[in-house]
């Protein structure tokens, strides 16, 4: 079972005495083709820890371009406007013992090519036997606020804000999508991830971290890698290294060992998902997913 996060992680290792690597700056054109039509779906053999141990599970993630309402910031239904975002919705799904969790994580960036571009808006749930969580960050008037809404009485009602300008953990996956060379090299400071402070029932903190672009297993695919110098804990991302820049998959690890890690398996193109609502195409499209 340890196969894959064990030759992933080996493989960080080895490209950093390979030397480091910087993407080019993205060329804005391919980058709006590559978004122009309907969804992106990717398929991940997923291992993730919980209660002390690793186990199987399936990531899913959808990219879109989706029009969108700034000032709302909610979908643009009514066509209203011209403002349009890279959405992403990432899943993930395994089981713990006897009952199951489910994780949706949701993030809203502008479809646009401007220095410091941010995430408008993340929301994240988290879902099992016990209860269910919810946070939902947004930013306004220069200022990311974070609030969560969950059964346990620690984190009930928490908020968090800070600079509008600080990077999000979370928005560095549609960062990478759309000009991963905008992304921070060296010391900077960073949102940790809504998952990992639910997991970890840590409060939402701004942290400081050391990142850098690694190679990665292949000879068209790069890694960044983010380390939280307090907590050790670390997240290395792989892409390939031109547009679109697709997710390979990732490393998690934390000072006790590997927190998640996830392998692609299959990816669709411009796959208009919501128009397979009835069973016969829903089947087909989920068999070319490699779905149950």
């Amino acid at each position: 079972m340890l196969i894959f996060i064990l030759s992933f992680s080996l493989c960080c290792i080895a490209s950093c005495k390979q030397g480091l690597v910087r993407p080019e700056q993205a060329d804005w054109d391919e980058v709006k083709k590559a978004w122009s039509g309907a969804a992106e779906i990717s398929v991940y053999e997923l291992k993730q820890e919980r209660y002390g141990r690793i186990v199987d599970g399936e990531a899913i993630m959808i990219y879109v371009r989706e029009p969108f309402l700034k000032d709302r910031q909610v979908k643009d239904e009514m066509g209203s406007g011209d403002f349009q975002v890279l959405k992403l919705n990432a899943t993930r799904d395994f089981k713990t013992g006897v009952y199951p969790y489910r994780t949706l994580m949701s993030v809203f960036h502008p479809l646009e090519n401007k220095v410091g571009t941010r995430a408008l808006k993340v929301t994240t749930s988290i879902q099992e036997w016990c209860g269910h969580v919810f946070m939902q960050t947004n930013r306004r008037d220069g200022v990311t606020t974070t609030d969560v809404q969950s059964y346990f009485e620690k984190e009930e009602g928490e908020r968090f804000q800070a600079a509008g300008a600080i990077l999000l953990e979370d928005e560095v996956w549609t960062m990478l999508r759309l000009n991963p060379s905008a992304l921070p090299v060296g010391k900077t400071e960073m949102v940790l991830g809504n998952l990992a402070a639910r997991f970890g029932h840590l409060k939402q903190v701004t942290a400081p971290v050391v990142t850098e672009w690694k190679k990665g297993s292949g000879s068209e695919s790069i890694i960044y890698e983010i380390f939280y110098t307090k907590s050790g804990r670390r997240l290395a991302i792989e892409i390939s290294d031109s547009v679109p820049y697709s997710i390979l998959g990732w490393s998690e690890m934390g000072k006790k060992g590997i927190l998640s890690s996830a392998k692609l398996k299959r990816r669709l193109e411009n796959v208009d998902y919501w128009n397979y609502k009835d069973d016969k195409k829903g089947r087909e499209l989920r068999k070319k997913l490699g779905l149950q």
